[in-house]
């Protein structure tokens, strides 16, 4: 400190009495340099951009902060070209992606970590430590012996810095999609502290612990930033209004409200050597220079450490003074702050000078003095002739009360994490009008959680294929498991007597109610198990839980599926917006698909062991048996097809396959060899003799399979027995 040095200097030349010239001068030097003029360290509005300048200071954090801070090494963008799928009989596209490795420095000392993190002003790592995209990520605190980053250690070699003592944070092989393949503007959530953080505590860590400091004045957090200590405390000094005191030996800091001497009466206006001159001459400033209005920037920690103002106006003539506050503070602190020092600025108005005699050597800047009463701050002390003239402004401060203050809301990002991604890959029955001609295998994906966004698909047709790259899923899915085993019933009735217990993967899914009239439209289509069904009524009974009821069963051609349920069965919404359906040529024998998201470090599969149940025809119904008079037994039954899902009166569906024909498998029990007859009719004849035999060989009934032969597979079977 230039005080501590010119004391010494001067005690060297001319003794007690040299001293206090020295120190005197040298205080002048120290009010140049802690004054509330001539500011020259960080602003608020510094802290939002992140630069890459070189030679530009490096702030020091206290505290909790939000900063974007300074990029000092970056490697090139890295591209990555992949061919993707544009769906059956279509060219594939070449995607480009790209992504990039950088560190970003933080604070010139140590910190504890970092919280959450902003990447263009969305949330881009949560309060959980997770990230919303994809990237490598590591913080290194600062540490006097902490190591080189090993990302720029392998880029640069040995010539690689560890920038020891030095806080940043390294990006390695960040996504880009997201941020117009470039480097997104990034600002950290800086822990520095454990908690709040005591202006002293800056003091003494600027200063190197060469000052005694004031207590009790607390900040959320604080950058130090400017080319000196001077520099990096004159924000705050315009605010707390520290005085910097000398007593010869030792710095202090505070602020004073004792007076360091009391002027006697007969010793104001002292004139070399003799007194009787001007008592205590004072003037006032002009009313139109006068502060009449006072507006202090800060951080706001509940908002984000969005830029926060509280304004306190006099509602008169003036000036307006603006403070821009890089520190993070509560909303009422900052009101107060903001009145203190608006009233410090009018008292400032008011000035005096009093001449004093040589006892008085010990009267320092920034020193208060009680005069005629009335307590002073001394602003500045010359010398003229033998008497000390010191320059007064008045240091009695109107007590302020702190009143509660809303610092207002913002519409924050919700931070959401997303979770383990949960994959549901299913073979679908023919669920459009016109007839599928390759399977219908679609990827339903979500996330554990509500921040789940999308994930990267691969998939692969066989257990010997190479794995190709399909894109990314669709919106997450609505999807979880059945808690309870569903109850048969018919496919042609509205199901009334069963409801679906259903728990979802998480509380941010949610179902809907549908009238009927929607129902037979087409609304609320969903895979339980194997069976596609329809409900009506959905009703949340808690989070992520919801009962479904009115169940349309065994809709488009899964009647088979419906007995045989069981507990913890997979739910998924039939949604195609929420559904990736994928390309799978028609004699594929299985299939695995491997998902990649944010919270999926080696990825999910999930696979499916047979495909094609949209090229099945549709198993036969009404499957009869009509005895006849010359004893022969005529089987019947009705076709179905792929694209006979509406009702049309008179008009017979169309068969959707190349040619109609049936399978028929006849087997009389006790144990007979079957018949096996294929057929291109629906119907067939047991003749009286084939009968005789039968009867003959003690059979007693009859068990009887249809199946539709369709172009790519055969139906599931329409079976039923019959008495012979």
């Amino acid at each position: 400190m230039a005080t501590l040095l010119l004391t010494a200097v001067g005690s060297a030349i001319g003794g007690p009495i040299g001293a206090a010239i020295g120190a005197m001068a040298g205080q002048r030097v120290d009010q140049a340099l802690f004054g509330p003029n001539g500011r020259q360290g960080a602003r608020l509005s510094d802290l939002a951009v992140q630069a890459s300048i070189y030679g530009a200071s490096m702030p020091r954090l206290y505290g909790r902060m939000r900063v974007s801070g300074t990029v000092i090494w970056a490697t090139d963008l890295r591209e990555e070209r992949e061919k993707v799928s544009q769906g059956k009989g279509r060219p594939k596209a070449t995607v480009y992606s790209y992504s990039a490795s950088f560190a970003v420095l933080l604070s010139a000392r140590s910190i504890l970590g970092v919280g959450r993190i902003w990447a263009d002003g969305t949330l881009l790592r949560g309060a959980a430590g997770d990230f919303k995209i994809e990237t490598g990520f590591r913080v290194h605190s600062g540490a006097p012996d902490q190591p080189v980053d090993p990302l720029i250690a392998s880029a640069e070699g040995a010539a690689a810095p560890a920038y020891r003592g030095r806080a940043y944070a390294v990006f390695e092989d960040m996504a880009l999609e997201s941020f117009g393949n470039r480097i997104p503007n990034l600002s950290f959530e800086v822990f520095a502290d454990a908690g709040p953080v005591a202006v002293a505590d800056v003091l003494v860590d600027l200063a190197g612990g060469e000052l005694e400091a004031p207590q009790g004045i607390t900040l959320e957090g604080y950058v130090a930033d400017g080319g000196s200590v001077a520099a990096a405390l004159a924000p705050l000094n315009e605010i707390v209004g520290l005085d910097w005191i000398d007593d010869g030996t030792t710095l202090r800091v505070g602020r004073s409200d004792m007076p360091s001497a009391i002027i006697a009466q007969a010793h104001l206006g002292a004139a070399a050597g003799l007194s009787g001159g001007p008592r205590l001459p004072q003037k006032r400033g002009a009313a139109e220079n006068l502060t009449a209005r006072v507006e202090l920037g800060f951080a706001d920690p509940n908002r984000d450490y969005q830029a926060g103002l509280q304004s306190i106006d006099l509602h008169a003539n003036g000036q307006v003074l603006h403070i821009d506050l890089p520190a993070a503070l509560a909303t009422d602190k900052a009101a107060q702050w903001a009145r203190e020092r608006l009233f410090a600025a009018r008292r400032e108005a008011l000035s005096a000078e009093v001449r004093l005699p040589w006892r008085y050597l010990a009267a320092w800047p920034a020193a208060s003095l009680a005069v005629q009463g009335q307590l002073w701050r001394i602003r500045s002390v010359a010398l003229d002739g033998m008497c000390i003239v010191a320059s007064l402004s008045p240091r009695t401060a109107m007590p302020l009360a702190s009143i509660p203050v809303d610092g207002g809301r913002i519409v924050a990002e919700a931070d959401r994490t997303a979770g383990r991604t949960t994959l549901h890959l299913a073979d679908l029955p023919p669920v459009q009008d016109a007839a599928a001609s390759a399977p219908l295998v679609v990827v339903g994906a979500a996330g554990a959680k509500p921040g789940w966004r999308f994930a990267g698909l691969m998939q692969r047709t066989g257990p010997t294929s190479l794995w190709e790259d399909i894109g990314r899923t669709a919106a997450p899915a609505t999807m979880g498991v059945v808690r309870n085993p569903l109850g048969a019933a018919s496919p042609h009735l509205m199901d009334v007597r069963n409801a679906l217990t259903v728990e979802l993967l998480h509380d941010g899914m949610s179902l809907l109610n549908v009238s009927d009239d929607a129902l037979w439209t087409g609304a609320n289509f969903a895979l339980v198990g194997g069976e596609v069904l329809q409900f009506g009524m959905a009703e949340r009974v808690a989070p992520g839980r919801w009962v479904l009821s009115r169940l349309l069963r065994g809709r488009r051609g899964t009647a088979s599926r419906i007995v045989n349920h069981a507990a913890q069965e997979p739910f998924l919404l039939l949604d195609p917006e929420m559904l990736t359906a994928l390309s799978v040529p028609a004699g594929a024998s299985s299939i695995d698909v491997m998902a990649k998201g944010v919270g999926d470090p080696d990825g999910v599969t999930a696979s499916l062991t047979a495909v094609g149940a949209a090229l099945r025809p549709l198993s036969p119904v009404h499957l009869r048996a009509m005895p006849l008079s010359d004893g022969t037994i005529d089987l019947q039954w009705t076709r179905r097809s792929r694209e006979g899902w509406r009702w049309l009166d008179g008009i017979e569906v169309p068969i959707a396959e190349e040619a109609e024909l049936y399978r028929i498998e006849i087997v009389a029990l006790p144990s007979a060899l079957p018949i096996e007859v294929t057929l291109d009719q629906p119907h067939y004849s047991l003749s009286a003799a084939q009968l005789g035999d039968m009867r003959a060989a003690g059979a007693t009934s009859l068990t009887i399979s249809v199946r539709q032969i369709g172009r790519f597979a055969p139906s599931d079977p329409a079976t039923k027995a019959f008495p012979l």
